[in-house]
């Protein structure tokens, strides 16, 4: 396989330690837009959310504080960006506030 048709697998659905390295540095290169982002959803305390393709959840925790008395939801296609989202909102699912699982936007497993 050719690199950049790698480095873009990879970046659609990160795995192994290349994957996690790309998601550290999303992390940073999203920050702004994903900051726009919640700006512009105005979320409310009381609000429920899912992310799809929540990549390194850093994202999912800001949302969680935005909806302070709310939920907040996030699928992903890749087990280690759930392994890594999970490692950083460890807290926040602790105490139900955040879940993250291993779905598909074709199988996504909330109620609407």
């Amino acid at each position: 396989m050719r690199r950049p048709e790698f480095i873009a697998r990879q970046a659609s659905c990160p795995t192994g330690l290349l994957g996690r390295l790309l998601a550290r540095i999303m992390a940073t290169e999203t920050l702004a837009a994903n900051d726009r982002t919640l700006d512009l959803l105005a979320i409310q305390p009381h609000d429920r959310v899912l992310e799809i393709g929540f990549g390194h959840g850093q994202t999912l925790t800001r949302a969680a504080a935005a909806a302070s008395s709310g939920f907040v939801a996030g699928i992903d296609l890749s087990a280690d960006m759930v392994k890594t989202a999970t490692h950083w909102n460890q807290q926040l699912i602790t105490s139900g506030r955040v879940a993250v699982q291993c779905a598909s936007s074709e199988r996504i497993p909330y109620p609407a």
